[in-house]
């Protein structure tokens, strides 16, 4: 399972639920993607992973996992293309 260690464990669990329930598969691949998309630092998004999804060597999507500031701590979310 990948898991960057940037992210929490509990985002990265809700991640794969979340692809299987959207892309209805239970069998998919991430791979790193950063060079695809490069976003702007921003005072908004203090991190993120880009990744493709792949399942039997088809390409079902990409999924961005980033993290944000909140007014006392941190916030991730998930962006799905």
């Amino acid at each position: 399972m990948w898991l960057p260690q940037e992210f929490s464990k509990r985002a990265v669990q809700k991640m794969n639920k979340e692809i299987s329930s959207f892309f209805e598969t239970s069998t998919f691949q991430l791979e790193s993607d950063n060079q695809a998309l490069h976003l702007a630092t921003s005072n908004f998004m203090v991190n993120y992973e880009w990744n493709k999804i792949t399942s039997a060597g088809k390409l079902l999507g990409y999924v961005l996992l980033a993290e944000a500031p909140s007014k006392t701590d941190t916030f991730e979310y998930l962006l799905f293309f």
